[in-house]
Formats: structure tokens, sequence, C-alpha cells
């Protein structure tokens, strides 16, 4: 039996025939049926029906379909291969930009290539809310952290999970799923101990060793070098600011307050204050914070004793409107499944952070 046969109309496909409009919709909540009968198709829809023999599209085969469809939208390639995967896994898969029977924003992000709400295998839109929100991105592309998080919420506001189906250059599909989590411990925030330190040339160290000793115990804070306690720059800024720290120079000559030990490390470091600011709301939160230069990360943060178990999470700022190349966000989030760590976005808004994770996921 031949295939229904339908009509290309601008950048939507149009399947006249009620009868065959209905079997179409019927098996497998194609497209969206019209006044009259009519069945209207996203392009998506038509193309993949069409290579699985399912629907002829007038003066088109499928090569000529996907390059007049390619033509005509942006990155429509990376939607198809998105929507093609889910479609295979069995799933029910409307594009967002045609649905009309669910509160969520239709137009994904500026340099998002469009998205999809998907329904639980054997779901009917219509009868049955979606469960996921799926939004494409090339890799090429970028993440804003920005956009995601306000796309997490609208997700979680209508309780959708929210993943992100990132397309490789080779048409390979990662899939992540975007939370927002709110991370709190019950470490001491704030020492209760004063101790004197030195700034040496770009470190700052605790040389008499109680005093290391008793800072350690009182929040751990720094790590015993030896000969000295040393301290990181965001340790002993924060210190500092809490009248924890007494500072002087190499000579014993001058005392560098809180600001003037920071001004000294924004020399040393062009996103220290990022980092200072992340540091301290994350230390305001009750977690303890060390450095996660061995992650390539900012900060590896703890729940309670860091000599006492491993770090669950890591912690990388991102500054208000910077965005991250792909290709950096997936090395990001592969390196903490290897370490086994929970990987965090901490987006700055202002003098505030918000945490965004990303974790592969399959639909």
């Amino acid at each position: 039996m031949a295939p229904p046969r339908a009509t290309l109309q601008k950048d939507r496909v149009l399947l006249a025939d009620e009868k065959e409009a209905n079997t179409l919709y019927n098996k497998g909540s194609f497209g969206v049926p019209q006044s009259g009968g009519a069945l209207l198709l996203d392009l998506v829809e038509a193309l993949y029906l069409v290579e699985h023999n399912r629907l002829l599209v007038e003066d088109h085969d499928a090569a000529s379909l996907l390059r007049r469809a390619s033509a005509a939208e942006a990155d429509f390639e990376v939607r198809y291969i998105v929507y093609r995967d889910l479609r295979n896994r069995t799933f029910v898969v409307k594009p967002s930009n045609l649905l009309e029977s669910e509160a969520l924003p239709r137009d994904a992000p500026a340099g998002w290539a469009g998205g999809y709400n998907v329904y639980a295998r054997g779901a009917l839109p219509g009868k049955a809310a979606s469960t996921h929100l799926v939004r494409c991105v090339a890799e090429r592309g970028s993440l804003d952290g920005a956009a995601v998080l306000a796309e997490a919420d609208r997700a979680r506001k209508h309780e959708k999970i929210l993943l992100l189906a990132l397309v490789d250059e080779e048409g390979d599909l990662t899939y992540y799923e975007a939370t927002s989590p709110e991370l709190a411990a019950d470490a001491p925030p704030r020492p209760h101990v004063v101790v004197d330190a030195h700034l040496l040339e770009d470190r700052v160290v605790v040389t008499d060793r109680e005093q290391g000793r008793a800072l350690f115990a009182d929040g751990w804070f720094g790590h015993d070098i030896g000969l000295a306690h040393q301290l990181s720059l965001p340790e002993a800024v924060y210190l500092a600011e809490v009248g924890a720290l007494r500072v002087q120079d190499a000579q014993g000559a001058r005392t560098l307050d809180a600001a003037a030990l920071a001004a000294r490390a924004n020399e040393l470091e062009p996103d220290f204050p990022l980092r200072l600011a992340l540091y301290r709301a994350l230390r305001e939160r009750g977690l303890v914070v060390k450095t996660g230069f061995k992650f390539g990360t900012h900060f590896r943060a703890y729940t309670g004793a860091p000599d006492e178990a491993h770090a669950p999470y890591l912690v990388h700022a991102v500054a208000p409107h910077r965005r991250v190349a792909w290709p950096e966000v997936a090395g990001f989030v592969r390196l903490a499944h290897g370490v086994r760590k929970r990987l965090f976005f901490a987006v700055a808004s202002g003098s505030s952070f918000r945490l965004l994770e990303l974790a592969r996921r399959k639909p």
C-alpha cells in the first residue's frame, strides 16, 4: 500500500486527506490535526516519515526535503538528529513550536536549535502531559548558564525534566539533564581563632605550626606543608575579612588588611574576584572549600572534614554573560563522572551565584 501523499507549504507539510491524516495521527501522534480533518506536520516529522516510507511529499524525496529544510531553517539537521533519535527510542515527540496544549515556552533561547516536548512511552498528547523538555544544541555552540537556568526553572515549574541534546559534528548525541540544586552542609563557616600569617610573594603561610593546626581544627582552613601551614589566596582573604587572620609582608614590616591582600591576589590572578566571591558563597553555605586545580575547576567542596573523605563536589565559577564552549563543558562533565564527583557551574548574578548541574542522562 502506497504511503499517503502530502504537500510542502513553506516551512510545514500538510496532509489534506482526512482519513489518512487520522491514521497517521493515531499511529504515533504525528503532527497537529487541523479544522476540516487535515494534518499539519513540522518538517522534522515529515522528513522522519518520508525516511521510514510512511509519507510521500510531492516533488521531494528524503534527500531533497532535507536540503530544502536545511536551507530554510538554521541548524535543521541538528534538530532532526535529535528528533530521529528520540522517535527511534519509541518516545512520542512533539516539536515545541507546534505545541499549543501545554503552558511551556515554544521558542528556544537564542543560539539553540529548537526543542521538543517528550512524552512517556504509550502516553497520548492531549490526554497526558509531557515528562521532558528537550532542547537541541550544536557542538560548535556554547553554554549560556543563565539561559539554561531559566529554562530549567520553567521546566521544573511545570513538573518536567530539562534535557539538553548536544549533537557533535559527526552526528553523535549526548544528553545532559540540567538542574539547579541547592548545596549546604554543617561545616563551621567562620573560625573562632585569630592567627598571624605572612605573604610570601604569591602565597600566604602561617609559620607558627600550633596556630596553623588550630586554624585547620577550627574550620579545615589551609594545608600543612611541613615547615608551615599554607593558605590559598581565597582562604587568606576570607579569613582576613572575618577577622581571623593578621597578615604581614615577608619581612614583617607592613600589615596587609583584607583589601590590600585581595589587591595583591588580583594582580596574580585575573579571575580572582570571581573565585573569591564563589569561595565566600560556598563557605557561607557551610561547605569546606579547597582548590580544584587538579581537576581543572575552581574548587572542590566537602560537606565535612577534608581529611576524612573525598570531595563529593566540583564547582566552577562562570562570570555573568560568559559562554562556555561545549567541548569544554563536555570535558568537565566527563572528568567529574570519571572521578565520581558531581560537577556544578556556579553562574554569577550580581554578588550571588546559582548552581547549574549538567549530568549525562539517557532519555
